[in-house]
């Protein structure tokens, strides 16, 4: 395996993630509980509809967000965060943080990209 990082740092990676974890659940509570009034004429029937869809594209994304934390966190426990799936290097900490449940470094995650690219083109 690549270089790990040490025992400080995976505690610091975990609250971090904790952290973010607990304001994403915060979130997706509060838009969940949130109602829009799409009573009133046909103006505010449209507006109240893009809010709702709006409100349900944010939930979503929240809801994927905690999934990639969630598995971020479950990687810190099983001793396996930050390494690259493909090459076992391991993954930048500026990346792990931006792109939390992140598996690729960023050579790797090019590769990959440029090999969609090239399939798709086929």
């Amino acid at each position: 395996m690549g270089r790990k990082f040490g025992k400080n740092k995976l505690e610091m990676f975990k609250q971090l993630f904790l952290d973010r974890r607990n304001k994403l659940i915060d979130s997706i509570v509060k838009n969940s509980n949130q109602e829009i009034d799409v009573d009133g004429d046909e103006i505010d029937v449209i507006q109240g509809k893009v809010l709702n869809n709006v409100n349900s594209m944010l939930s979503r994304r929240d809801v994927e967000l905690l999934e990639r934390v969630d598995n971020s966190i479950q990687k810190i426990d099983d001793g396996s965060f930050g390494a690259c799936e493909e090459c076992d290097e391991r993954i930048g900490e500026k990346r792990l943080i931006a792109i939390p449940g992140c598996y690729l470094c960023i050579e790797c995650a090019e590769k990959e990209e440029n090999d969609a690219r090239h399939y798709q083109n086929l």
